[in-house]
């Protein structure tokens, strides 16, 4: 889609768009407030030398996305961690025990299950578990889904996910926001952040379209935003078009529910 709003000088925001690629082929009309896949290789890499693990395992789908981020970890991965396995599995794998049982044998601290969907990382984890394997297992955002909890029954209690921050709910925007969503749609299946980074999307453009006008007058008010406070967090645009001011959390998995423990440093 991108390429289409370009040559027709129509601006267009992403809130799910993850692609490295975009960073350079988006072009000048194409924005996204969802941060790039290329920043998740450091910032699996900053969680795993501070839970001091130097041993990694990482199985991964053959999918743009899961590519991407694999491409981005073996780029970015600290020199004091390993990486002691590493296979990719067809598109919609569903069967990993004859790789986990290979697994097995091998030495690894964590296990980055880098697969396209919450089912998929479920029945991961329901094997592994079933092998008794009791490393570590680390998913992206995909890992990061209601879904998951109650897919992977036991087997997701502690499983981790790296994905952008949850919503501050103790603040009164964020409370007002995941209320007023419960109310409307329910509870979401997946992280209210998908919502809240669409609602901000949404609300920074109708500003500013206000504000500015359409076409090119738009495309350079949004590059010269100074901040914007949205519900997701209080984010501006780089020169590429990419999000600075939304990063990413890692999330655990208590009693079936992903819960954020931290926020990954990237400063360093």
């Amino acid at each position: 889609a991108a390429p289409v709003a370009n040559a027709g000088k129509v601006v267009m925001i992403s809130t799910v768009s993850s692609s490295p690629d975009l960073t350079e082929k988006g072009g000048d009309y194409f924005f996204r407030n969802y941060p790039s896949d290329g920043l998740k290789g450091k910032a699996l890499g900053a969680y795993f030398v501070k839970a001091g693990f130097k041993n990694v395992a990482i199985i991964s789908e053959n999918t743009d996305f899961c590519q991407g981020v694999k491409t981005s970890v073996v780029k970015d991965l600290p020199q004091s961690v390993s990486i002691t396995f590493n296979e990719t599995v067809n598109q919609g794998t569903m069967d990993f025990r004859t790789l986990l049982t290979r697994l097995k044998g091998t030495t690894f601290d964590v296990l980055l299950a880098n697969l396209q969907s919450d089912s998929h990382v479920a029945e991961l984890a329901k094997q592994m578990r079933e092998l008794g394997m009791t490393q570590q297992i680390v998913g992206t955002d995909t890992a990061d889904s209601l879904n998951l909890g109650t897919l992977a029954g036991p087997a997701a209690e502690g499983l981790r996910a790296l994905s952008v921050p949850s919503l501050d709910t103790t603040s009164a925007t964020g409370s007002g926001f995941i209320t007023q969503f419960r109310s409307s749609y329910g509870e979401p299946k997946f992280g209210a952040y998908f919502a809240a980074l669409a609602f901000d999307a949404t609300n920074l453009l109708l500003k500013t379209l206000v504000e500015s006008g359409d076409g090119e007058n738009l495309k350079n008010a949004l590059y010269h935003v100074p901040s914007y406070p949205g519900v997701a967090g209080t984010f501006h645009f780089d020169e590429h078009g990419d999000v600075l001011g939304i990063g990413f959390a890692m999330k655990e998995f208590k009693k079936g529910v992903p819960v954020q423990i931290e926020l990954i440093d990237l400063s360093n």
